[in-house]
C-alpha cells in the first residue's frame, strides 16, 4: 500500500509540474509547488455535489491554482 500511495504521489507532482508550465511556476521543483500550492490556508465547504475552496484575498498564487486546478479538470464556480 505504501508504495502505491508514494507512486501516486510521485505522479501527482509530476503532472503538476507538467501543467504549471504556462504559470508563474514554470520550473519549480517539488518544494516550491509545495509551497506555493499546498501548504496553504483555505476555508472548505462541502456539498452533496461539489467541494468549494475559498482562497484568503492575500493569496500570492490563488490566481496560479485556480488555473492548474481547471487543467487538472476542476470546474468554475
Amino acid at each position: 500500500m505504501r508504495i502505491t500511495l508514494t507512486a501516486a504521489a510521485f505522479v501527482l507532482w509530476q503532472e503538476l509540474q507538467l501543467r504549471a508550465d504556462r504559470t508563474a511556476l514554470r520550473g519549480a521543483q517539488v518544494p516550491r509547488l509545495r509551497q506555493a500550492l499546498i501548504t496553504i490556508g483555505v476555508q472548505v465547504v462541502r456539498s452533496v455535489r461539489r467541494i468549494v475552496l475559498h482562497f484568503p484575498r492575500s493569496h500570492p498564487d490563488a490566481a496560479t491554482w485556480t488555473r492548474l486546478a481547471r487543467a487538472l479538470g476542476a470546474l468554475p464556480t
